[in-house]
């Protein structure tokens, strides 16, 4: 049986045991909290189960691939590289201090750490037998399939794991379960390819998350009290030829980005500024933003404002 969330595409399957009219349960997408009804209730069709994909299992001589229409990064919010995200383009990245694709400044770590694995529209992470271990989500793993907003931690750096597609009805497929009484996610996402290429950094383009309006209002600056609407997931803050471009000298050119990655995951970014980027106060390089949240930018201060609108 499944249950169809009310508030978005996404479906949840639940065992029919536990299956009770006027029950809740809460979408891990959308975080919508909804009560089951007759109507939201459907049957799964049975389809042949599919033998698992391990890192080993899959044949070395079929490559790895990633859509053209996949963006898949990694975002590190917290070490000594923090603020930087970086778009993996191919199947295989390596992770370390020294001899891997993604070079981390951290002593912690080992030389080449882990490896994060993609083919087609399945991702996994693996560690290289490494000192001190790689964590998802604060526990210790071998070899772990990985999701949307997963948060990797290796050494003293923590990222955060981030999957974006034009589509929507795609997007359902990268989200953990996170719903009451055993209820999961149907298709969920498994492991990858093990062939070895390189990566490179572009920047990535988001859309606004469905049912969320995001906007900054001037509280301090020449534009007090102006309020602007985001018009996309992705804005630049700075001084000229950006997204939102502040009358104030303090700031730079290209200062500071908001990234909307999922409802509830919106990240503000330093962009290698002079001045700095404040948040409530302390000056950051990349931090989670919520509802209210006072950012500083030169001598402007903003005030983020996160709504529900209906979708």
């Amino acid at each position: 049986m499944f249950i169809q969330c009310p508030n978005c595409p996404t479906r949840l399957k639940i065992d029919e045991k536990i299956l009770k009219e006027g029950k809740k349960f809460k979408c891990p997408k959308c975080g919508n909290v909804s009560t089951i009804s007759q109507d939201l209730i459907g049957e799964i069709e049975e389809v042949p189960k599919k033998k698992d994909v391990t890192l080993h299992s899959l044949p070395k001589k079929e490559s790895g691939s990633i859509p053209k229409d996949l963006r898949i990064s990694v975002s590190i919010i917290e070490g000594n590289d923090e603020g930087k995200t970086i778009q993996l383009s191919t199947p295989r990245t390596t992770l370390g201090r020294e001899t891997a694709d993604i070079i981390l400044n951290d002593p912690e770590v080992s030389r080449t750490h882990t490896a994060i694995l993609i083919h087609q529209k399945r991702f996994a992470i693996k560690d290289l037998d490494s000192t001190n271990g790689t964590f998802v989500n604060g526990k210790k793993i071998e070899e772990k399939d990985l999701k949307h907003l997963d948060e990797i931690e290796i050494g003293g750096t923590r990222l955060l794991f981030t999957v974006y597609q034009e589509l929507e009805d795609f997007a359902q497929e990268f989200y953990e379960d996170e719903s009451l009484e055993e209820i999961e996610l149907i298709d969920e996402v498994g492991a990858t390819d093990d062939s070895v290429t390189r990566m490179e950094r572009r920047d990535v383009d988001l859309k606004l998350p469905a049912g969320r309006s995001l906007s900054l209002v001037t509280l301090e600056g020449k534009n007090k009290g102006e309020r602007i609407k985001f018009p996309k997931g992705r804005i630049i803050i700075g001084r000229t030829g950006v997204d939102i471009n502040l009358d104030d000298p303090n700031a730079s050119r290209k200062h500071a980005v908001i990234e909307a990655w999922s409802r509830d995951q919106i990240y503000l970014r330093d962009l290698a500024s002079t001045n700095g980027t404040f948040l409530n106060g302390a000056r950051v390089t990349s931090a989670r933003l919520n509802n209210g949240d006072e950012i500083m930018i030169g001598s402007t201060r903003l005030r983020f404002v996160m709504e529900k609108v209906s979708s």
